[in-house]
């Protein structure tokens, strides 16, 4: 059986002051590692020649799951650091992964004026930083809101990258940002670079229907980008939610390669869509081969507080599917209370699986996996007639990242609570939804904390060329900030 080793790092995004800091794989997302303290020394020198380390991981190698071990099984050891530059908040939220194993991490940092801007770093296969990219590594983009948070990467055809989620001033608005491969602001696109979109002003359909009605946002709307992909002709669509009142909704957008709106789709380019009563939101889109749209999320369906796996699939304009599930969606209960979708990806077949967090009887939650068929139907021949429902520990464990490696095994990522105590774990599927013994303990891998606050959230899981996965978050530092975090788990 393979010894499987984990590269554990923090890595700290560095401000002055303040921060401590065709796409097919674009739910495939991560930040480097370093792997001594040289390589941290020399990476926090580069940014400021003042900086110390504040604190390290020890370099021995250090046993994780000591029962695996007395078992024969694989045995699983870490190699990292972690350093810390201030207390700023910072956190990685996707990461792309390209062939050549390049990694591409996105997410937000604090600046030394107390505000939050996009940010972007590129990392070489072996996690040393690329200084052609950007300014030593790393670019950045402020939307002029006091908040500017970005959630989810994509790749061009053309290599160009872009970012997406939302700005807030008064309220939060979508937007996005698209970089040339170099790192430099790509200023051809939308307004110098940028691409902002406001839903208040959007009429938006009751419940189970399409159509437009008169009744509007008012005057303030909370519109969030969760997720983006690319058309085959270079399209971009984007989705996640809008607010109308107190009620989140179904949202997305769809703009030419441009930036500029695509009229053809929904209402001059943009589409609020609405199943259940209470709140709903879009945490993950596909674009399918034949250009449908399938996007993934959770909807509070007829009572505030119970919430279901919802997915919907759309036509390119826009219009409900209304050959997929029932009528264009799909809501499913897979364990208690709430259920809340948080990732997905698209098999090669056309099944979708998705993943995140079910209530348990026991209270808490369990990591929640279903696999649909391309009409919308649960695959009853995944898991238990169709899902799997699993505890990795402690009183709460959350997926919030899936990835399907070259022999259709699936990889779900997320993190387990127990008390105050977060970490990192991981699970992994055959595919037939059952257990994979041969990963881990017995198909888990529970990560040992980063820091001593131990406090680590997973966001995003990605797959390396060699099949590496890797892991991007966030972990707490010394001064109750949050540091943007990665996790290596590689096979020897």
């Amino acid at each position: 059986m393979p010894r499987i080793t984990i590269l554990l790092n923090l890595l700290i995004l560095g401000f002055v002051i303040g921060c401590s800091s065709t796409p097919v794989s674009k739910h495939i997302s991560g930040l480097a590692y370093l792997t001594d303290d040289e390589k941290i020394l020399d990476d926090q020198q580069d940014r400021n020649p003042n900086a110390k380390v504040v604190s390290a991981m020890p370099q021995e190698e250090s046993v994780l799951d000591e029962k695996a071990a007395e078992n024969a099984g694989p045995v699983w050891k870490s190699h990292g650091s972690v350093n810390s530059l201030s207390f700023g908040d910072d956190e990685a939220r996707d990461i792309h992964v390209d062939y050549k194993g390049k990694m591409l991490v996105v997410g937000s940092s604090l600046t030394a004026d107390n505000f939050f801007d996009f940010v972007l770093m590129s990392y070489h296969q072996d996690g040393s930083k690329d200084h052609t990219f950007g300014k030593e590594g790393k670019a950045t983009v402020d939307f002029k809101g006091a908040a500017d948070h970005a959630n989810t990467i994509a790749i061009q055809a053309d290599g160009k990258i872009l970012i997406a989620g939302y700005t807030k001033s008064k309220d939060k608005d979508f937007a996005i940002a698209r970089f040339m491969p170099n790192g430099s602001l790509d200023l051809s696109f939308g307004d110098k670079g940028r691409v902002v979109t406001d839903f208040k002003t959007y009429q938006f359909p009751r419940s189970g229907e399409e159509s437009l009605q008169e009744e509007m946002f008012g005057s303030k709307s909370d519109d969030v980008v969760n997720d983006i992909d690319i058309r085959s002709d270079g399209r971009i669509i984007v989705a996640g939610y809008a607010t109308g009142g107190v009620v989140r909704k179904f949202a997305l957008a769809q703009y030419l390669p441009n930036g500029s709106p695509d009229l053809a789709f929904g209402k001059s380019g943009k589409l609020v869509h609405r199943v259940g009563l209470f709140d709903e939101e879009i945490k993950s889109i596909m674009v399918q081969p034949d250009g449908k749209v399938v996007a993934a999320g959770s909807s509070e369906y007829n009572y505030p507080g119970k919430s279901y796996f919802l997915l919907t699939r759309y036509l390119e304009d826009g219009k409900l599917d209304k050959t997929f599930g029932d009528a264009g969606s799909v809501v499913t209960a897979i364990g208690q209370r709430e259920n809340v979708i948080a990732a997905a990806t698209l098999q090669n077949d056309g099944k979708i699986v998705v993943a995140g967090h079910s209530s348990s009887l026991l209270g808490g939650y369990d990591f929640a996996v279903a696999r649909y068929k391309a009409n919308g139907a649960l695959d009853t021949a995944f898991g238990e007639e169709g899902s799997v429902l699993k505890s990795l520990g402690g009183n709460s464990s959350q997926a919030t990242g899936v990835s399907i490696q070259a022999d259709g095994k699936i990889v779900v990522a997320g993190t387990v609570t127990a008390g105050f105590t977060q970490q990192v774990a991981l699970m992994r599927l055959n595919h037939k939804g059952k257990i994979d013994a041969d990963f881990g303990s017995a198909g888990v891998l529970n990560s040992r904390s980063l820091t001593t606050r131990n406090q680590d959230q997973a966001h995003a899981v990605a797959l390396q060329a060699d099949g590496s996965i890797v892991v991007v978050g966030q972990s707490q530092n010394e001064g109750y900030g949050s540091d943007c975090a990665m996790i290596r788990y590689s096979a020897e």
